[in-house]
C-alpha cells in the first residue's frame, strides 16, 4: 500500500517550509503526487505533492529533495479543460491505495493487452495519483486514480487510468501528437 505517500504526505505537512506557507493558504486540500518515470517506470524525479487552492484555483506544488529538505517548487494555474473541477485526496485513505510499485505490474498488463508491440518504442512519461471523475457512471462519482502516461517513438502519448485501491483497469488511450485532435 501507499505508505510511503502517507509517510511524505506527513512529512511535508508538518516541516516549518509547508506550515509558514499553509497559514497563508489554509484552504488548500491534496490534489496528487506526481513524478517522471523512465520507459521502465522508474522515477527519474522525487515525487512532487500538489495541494490545490479553491479560492485562487492554483496549485502549489512541494517535494522532498536528496537532501530531506522539503522544498516549496512553485504556484501555477492547474493544467485541466476549463469546465474540469480539480478533486482532492483524501490523505486518510493513501493507506487504501497501491503504492506505485505495485501499480506497475496492472500498468504493464494493460500495455500489453491494449498496445501489442508497442514496449520497445516507449519512451519516458510521468505517473500521478489523483482523484478523477469516473466517466463510467452518469452520476458523479469519483475515484482514486493512477494516470500512468508515456511518450512513444512514434510521435504518440499512450495513457492508462487505473483504479488507485485495486490496479483494476479503468482506460487506455492512444493520442497521436501529429494528428489533430477530433
Amino acid at each position: 500500500m501507499v505508505a510511503e505517500f502517507k509517510e511524505l504526505y506527513d512529512t511535508i505537512v508538518n516541516s516549518e517550509t509547508f506550515h509558514s506557507w499553509f497559514a497563508k493558504n489554509p484552504k488548500v486540500q491534496l490534489s496528487h503526487f506526481f513524478a517522471q518515470i523512465n520507459q521502465n517506470y522508474i522515477p527519474t524525479s522525487a515525487w512532487d505533492l500538489g495541494f490545490f487552492n479553491p479560492e485562487d484555483e492554483k496549485i502549489t506544488v512541494f517535494t522532498l529533495n536528496e537532501a530531506n529538505e522539503i522544498i516549496q517548487k512553485n504556484t501555477d494555474d492547474v493544467f485541466k479543460q476549463k469546465q474540469a473541477k480539480v478533486h482532492t485526496l483524501d490523505p486518510k485513505e493513501l493507506d487504501n491505495f497501491l503504492d506505485f510499485k505495485d501499480s506497475i505490474v496492472y500498468c504493464q498488463k494493460a500495455i500489453e493487452d491494449s498496445f501489442p508491440g508497442i514496449d520497445s518504442l516507449r519512451g519516458s512519461g510521468f505517473a500521478i495519483l489523483q482523484t478523477l471523475q469516473d466517466d463510467t457512471k452518469e452520476e458523479e462519482s469519483l475515484l482514486p486514480t493512477w494516470n500512468i502516461s508515456f511518450i512513444t517513438k512514434k510521435l504518440s502519448f499512450l495513457n492508462i487510468k487505473l483504479e488507485a485501491s485495486s490496479g483494476k483497469l479503468i482506460s487506455t488511450k492512444e493520442h497521436s501528437m501529429m494528428s489533430p485532435k477530433k
